[in-house]
């Protein structure tokens, strides 16, 4: 005994690590024609707090992430209450999420930082990206929410998407540097915005719309405090959850952005609760905003 547990001491970090290269390395293919090597990697977690789990596509079990780990095509990002996470992709692209969030990286194609195309989507909760490099042609970077569709250029924006007790969804995208599109996934309409311009959105339990703000102006003390250097562990670093409280009016809020009065009286500010009446009913609304948004993208 003596001398077989010296040995396996010894044997143990070559298993391990031959397990991580064989992980690693499935992340490759080769093209039988050209003999070159791919890879559907996206990116890996130089950050985390918490708890965050990824779902590999086609797979329902959750893996929890650790600093370094992998994220490839078709990942789906979810982070737990009071968790954040943030990766860097391939391009040098930040992505940061923020808690209660679920985010999926749906497509990427990489051949360089400023040649690549990608599809991504926000289901649900916080994000904020930063777009270091570039798109080499204007449909190549998209960002897709339940009720519009970013067309991506050299780009830094921060983005909610979360639920109202009524069922309803709360869009919020705004933008902090550089330029972009925004489309309308009802109407088909696109408007170009530019810093500072803030657009909200509330969708029904079918996705469709039933409420726009148009562009309004993030006041100057959010947007200050949005593009300063914040470290990923302070909260400051996404938006605020807006204050949505009907579909009905406007008024100014404490902060100096609009707000709704509505008949449904839920108040979201904060990190959204999910007060539903039971732990299933969540998972439902939950799984649905998921399917809605594969059958449509």
């Amino acid at each position: 005994m003596k001398i077989l547990l010296p040995l396996l001491l010894t044997i143990l970090p070559y298993c391990l690590l031959a397990q991580e290269d064989s992980e690693q390395n499935s992340q490759y293919t080769i093209d039988p024609e050209t003999s070159k090597a791919s890879t559907s990697e996206v990116g890996r977690v130089i950050l985390l707090k918490g708890d965050v789990f990824k779902l590999k596509g086609g797979e329902e079990k959750e893996i929890k992430l650790v600093k370094s780990h992998s994220i490839v095509e078709g990942d789906v990002i979810k982070t737990k209450a009071n968790s954040i996470v943030k990766i860097k992709m391939l391009d040098d692209t930040m992505i940061s999420l923020g808690p209660n969030s679920i985010y999926q990286f749906k497509e990427f194609k990489f051949k360089n930082p400023s040649d690549r195309q990608s599809t991504m989507g926000l289901l649900v909760g916080q994000m904020r990206a930063h777009f270091v490099n570039k798109a080499k042609n204007p449909d190549d970077l998209k960002i897709k929410t339940r009720a519009s569709s970013m067309g991506i250029r050299g780009t830094e924006l921060v983005a909610n998407v979360h639920p109202l007790e009524s069922g309803k969804m709360v869009t919020e995208v705004a933008l902090l540097s550089g330029k972009m599109d925004v489309t309308n996934n009802n109407s088909g309409a696109t408007k170009s915005i530019l810093p500072k311009d803030h657009l909200i959105t509330i969708t029904d339990s079918k996705g469709v719309q039933t409420y726009d703000e148009g562009v309004l102006k993030l006041n100057a003390e959010i947007y200050d405090r949005l593009i300063a250097k914040a470290g990923l562990d302070e909260v400051n670093v996404f938006l605020d959850f807006y204050k949505s409280e009907s579909v009905t009016g406007r008024g100014p809020s404490s902060i100096g952005r609009a707000i709704m009065e509505d008949n449904d009286s839920s108040s979201d500010e904060g990190t959204p609760s999910f007060n539903y009446k039971s732990h299933k009913e969540k998972l439902k609304m939950l799984n649905r905003i998921h399917d809605e948004y594969n059958q449509d993208y």
